[in-house]
């Protein structure tokens, strides 16, 4: 086995796979920890910053159902279907993700907490 056949193997790489998709969360928690500590201005953020990580956490599964709904009801063979549904299914799913996140937000804090990682304290952020 050459080292290309190596490398190709599956199981090596789905471990190579699983490491880079573990190291880019941890990238990507670390430096939103840092952005967040560091940042001061505060106020000058669109008020919907807040719930860039619940997006982030939330927006599969909405994103998932809004496509297969879509095709479901016009069908998938029209390229203008695909192409539109490209377009508008990602943005329904972060206004949806927005909406539900300002809702657990405001009615139910702690499970906003716990579903956010306690990255945002409630407290703070509801206006």
């Amino acid at each position: 086995m050459d080292s290309e056949d190596w490398i190709n193997h599956k199981i090596w790489r789905n471990l190579i796979t699983q490491t880079e998709f573990f190291i880019g969360i941890f990238a990507v928690w670390s430096s939103y920890d840092f952005i967040a500590t560091r940042s001061k201005q505060e106020s000058r953020m669109p008020a919907f910053i807040h719930m860039a990580f619940f997006i982030f956490a939330a927006h599969e599964p909405i994103l998932t159902i809004l496509k297969k709904l879509t095709f479901a009801a016009l069908g998938k063979g029209s390229e203008s279907i695909r192409l539109a549904t490209y377009f508008i299914a990602p943005l329904a799913t972060i206004l949806i993700c927005i909406l539900v996140g300002y809702v657990l937000r405001k009615w139910l804090p702690n499970v906003f907490s716990i579903l956010t990682g306690g990255r945002v304290e409630p407290t703070t952020i509801v206006r």
